[in-house]
């Protein structure tokens, strides 16, 4: 279906303006699955940044707390969880944000890496038109292959990643058990000898962990 109503100015940065729009959605389209996609700059965790900032109204936006409040009332109001929380916005694929929504979705997709200014490919759309009944997993993945397709033909520094979520308490765990260990044996100086070397995504906002992780096991 094309929305065709006016929703007006709202500000885009306050939950209850999600909420509304969450209402209205279900209310007027219901579906089987359901994708929730954040649209905006990002800027990762912190309670300075989060995304979807409105430049209309003092530049508020949704932090990680608030987004999760978006989140978990869809959760409430659909009786179940998102299929697919999307971010098309720069920053987001965090272990934190994805340890988050752990039960609340059971996909995530986002970018790592600060994203275009074009954003996401949203021709997937007419794949799902084709194939309304398509699972999560496979339009998650639909969506990074067409993201993949518009920026890989010029360009190399995007990034783009589907998480499933059911994965990410074993994840947190096993950091956790490494953190721990790592606490124990050492003042953490040489962790951040290994860490210094790694490129930075976005503006100073972060490093890879995985790229971490490998200079750990290797000593380099």
């Amino acid at each position: 279906a094309i929305l065709k109503n006016d929703m007006g100015g709202p500000n885009m940065g306050n939950p209850l303006t999600a909420k509304n729009f969450i209402d209205w959605a279900s209310k007027n389209y219901p579906a089987t699955n359901n994708m929730f996609v954040f649209w905006n700059h990002g800027g990762g965790m912190d309670r300075s940044r989060g995304v979807c900032w409105d430049d209309t109204d003092n530049g508020d936006h949704l932090s990680e707390v608030e987004q999760l409040d978006v989140l978990e009332y869809g959760k409430r109001c659909l009786g179940k969880k998102w299929g697919i929380v999307g971010y098309d916005a720069c920053l987001m694929a965090c272990g934190e944000l994805h340890y988050q929504l752990r039960n609340i979705a059971d996909y995530m997709v986002a970018s790592q890496e600060n994203e275009p200014g074009s954003g996401w490919d949203y021709k997937f759309l007419g794949v799902l038109k084709e194939d309304p009944k398509m699972t999560s997993e496979k339009l998650a993945n639909l969506i990074a292959s067409y993201y993949a397709t518009y920026y890989g033909k010029n360009r190399t520094t995007e990034t783009i990643s589907v998480a499933n979520l059911s994965k990410v308490d074993d994840f947190a765990n096993a950091l956790n058990d490494f953190c721990i260990e790592a606490m124990r044996v050492t003042d953490g100086s040489i962790y951040k000898t290994l860490a210094a070397p790694l490129p930075m995504f976005g503006q100073n906002v972060s490093k890879d962990l995985t790229a971490l992780m490998n200079n750990i096991v290797t000593g380099k």
